[in-house]
């Protein structure tokens, strides 16, 4: 896969078309994963599988610095195998359509292999 360098630009344009209410526009379920590295032996394994992946981005900058990366029900095996990575991790988040919701670090996965067995 490419990687799509100006996606958080991506990001950010979504963002502001919900702020503004674009109505008529059906929206893709996405999940994005963000985490922050830290010193476990899984931390810059993880960043390196983040950047591989096309719609990745980073928020945040120094010891805030979250790596990020996007992805559709179609991505779901690769958005997975992240997860494992990271899901032990202190500093991440889910982001559900680009905001987190309550309880989406446990259902994220589930809503994604609903998408996949269809």
């Amino acid at each position: 896969m490419e990687r799509d360098e100006n996606y958080r630009e991506t990001v950010e344009r979504e963002k502001l078309e919900d702020l503004l209410g674009r109505e008529g526009r059906a929206k893709r379920f996405k999940i994005t994963l963000c985490f922050r590295e830290n010193l476990s032996e899984n931390s810059a394994r993880a960043v390196e599988a983040a950047q591989r992946l096309p719609r990745y981005y980073t928020e945040g900058e120094g010891e805030y610095l979250y790596h990020c990366v996007s992805g559709y029900p179609e991505d779901v095996e690769d958005l997975h195998a992240l997860w494992q990575m990271i899901q032990g991790f202190e500093n991440k988040k889910v982001l559900v359509n680009n905001y987190p919701l309550p309880y989406s670090q446990a259902l994220w996965l589930l809503l994604f292999w609903v998408h996949r067995i269809r």
